[in-house]
């Protein structure tokens, strides 16, 4: 598994090739990346049908700036559909991604279903793009927000799922009701 979250340099064409051979012959790749950081990984995503819209754009540069997404709170979206109960994930930071892989999943969408996080399955491996660079930080994790440890699960069960025996989040305990102040 190789794991890269938002790189300060581009990566060289023979980096991305070895790179990139490492996920045909069955690495996992796990790119964590948000639009400010998109410049020095585009060139490496690309190898894998990816881009992350950059931003900030400077003046006279012909792209389309992305706009930023929502507050973390506001982010409790399902990556995972079970029976009978969803379990959440949260983004610190989280910015858009695309991805013209055929083959891939969308793991995580905004409110108005704009992919965040991604899966594209390359060679007899993957490459998975998390639309935030934090995601991973312990400003992300921390339980200050996360108290339910949402985001321990999703990294679990999205782990789980490379080596091919996929762990399924329990599901929920019910919340008590609030007491009636009237009775």
């Amino acid at each position: 598994m190789l794991v890269s979250i938002g790189p300060a340099r581009r990566f060289s064409a023979a980096e991305r090739a070895v790179v990139k051979r490492f996920v045909e012959n069955g690495g996992r790749l796990i790119c964590m990346v948000g639009a400010e950081e998109a410049r020095a990984s585009n060139d490496l995503l690309a190898e894998f049908g990816f881009h992350v819209p950059p931003s900030p754009v400077p003046p006279g540069e012909n792209v389309r700036e992305t706009v930023p997404m929502t507050t973390l709170k506001a982010y409790r979206t399902r990556y995972l559909e079970l029976d009978g109960y969803d379990v959440f994930m949260r983004c610190y930071a989280p910015w858009p991604v695309e991805c013209s892989g055929e083959d891939h999943g969308v793991l995580k969408r905004d409110m108005k279903g704009v992919p965040v996080i991604v899966i594209n399955p390359v060679g007899a491996g993957s490459v998975t793009l998390i639309g935030d660079t934090h995601f991973a930080s312990n400003a992300n994790l921390a339980a200050e927000f996360d108290d339910d440890g949402d985001n321990a699960r999703f990294w679990r069960w999205l782990l789980s799922g490379f080596s091919g025996e996929v762990w399924i989040p329990p599901k929920p305990k019910p919340t008590a009701e609030p007491a009636d102040e009237g009775a």
